[in-house]
């Protein structure tokens, strides 16, 4: 077979270097053009469309000042200090912020996780008069209002879901392939109760519509991998009373 313009018709089964790079290229520009179609989807969704600039902000507002205390306080020790003294003010366990990693997707939610737990002396520390003499490096700027902590809590159980499924998955040296499916629809389906769920903030159902038209990108790959269902029906828990059960059409099956 020909790709691009090298062939891959040495003696050898292994790629050369410049096979390798056409093979990684061709990786490359398909990973890209399955995102494209996915991001297209995802910004047709009803709930993405129905977004206003508002609700946009708040919660964009939201989660950038949940990372910036949470850098502010890791980086600074006597807020860390602060933090630990009004943690035993609020009777919580003493707990450091989190800070969030921008080359690791799921460093976000440990953040809103632990900014949850600590909220009670998160409130207190942002307004103390020792972190607020000047007023470029004011921390009373990111205290949150209601609002924005109730889409933090939405967004966490929302982050959460990735989480897990990505730990699931991730598993050594134990065989999973015959989970991928039922991790797959279990996914699918939490997300499909937040985003029904009007009592969640309009953003967090816009994030959870996205998630999902992402999610079903990955979960379409396994239509050409007849492994992971040999291996369904192969486990003794599942067969194909798994596939019935979620209403498979039979010639799927």
């Amino acid at each position: 077979d020909e790709v691009g313009n090298v062939y891959l018709d040495d003696d050898d089964d292994k790629p050369d270097e410049e096979e390798q790079d056409v093979l990684l290229a061709v990786d490359r520009q398909t990973e890209e053009e399955e995102e494209a179609a996915a991001e297209a989807i995802a910004a047709a969704l009803e709930e993405v469309q129905l977004l206003t600039d508002n609700d946009q902000k708040i919660g964009k507002s939201a989660v950038t000042k949940i990372i910036k205390i949470g850098r502010r306080v890791f980086n600074t020790q006597i807020m860390q200090e602060e933090l630990a003294a009004q943690c035993t003010l609020a009777k919580l366990q003493p707990l450091k912020m989190i800070r969030a990693v921008a080359t690791r997707w799921n460093s976000v939610h440990p953040v809103l996780e632990r900014a949850l737990y600590l909220k009670p002396a998160i409130d207190r520390l942002v307004v103390l008069p020792q972190f607020n003499k000047v007023p470029k490096r004011k921390m009373s700027k990111f205290k949150l209002t209601p609002a924005e902590w109730e889409i933090i809590e939405q967004l966490e159980k929302l982050l959460k879901l990735f989480v897990l499924a990505s730990k699931q998955l991730s598993k050594s040296k134990v065989p999973l392939i015959y989970q991928v499916i039922p991790i797959f629809d279990k996914l699918v389906d939490e997300l499909d109760a937040i985003i029904k769920n009007k009592s969640n903030h309009a953003v967090v159902r816009a994030g959870a519509a996205r998630g999902r038209a992402h999610v079903l990108k990955y979960y379409a790959k396994t239509d050409n991998n007849r492994v992971v269902r040999i291996a369904m029906v192969l486990h003794p828990g599942l067969k194909t009373r798994y596939f019935e059960s979620q209403s498979w059409e039979r010639e799927w099956i």
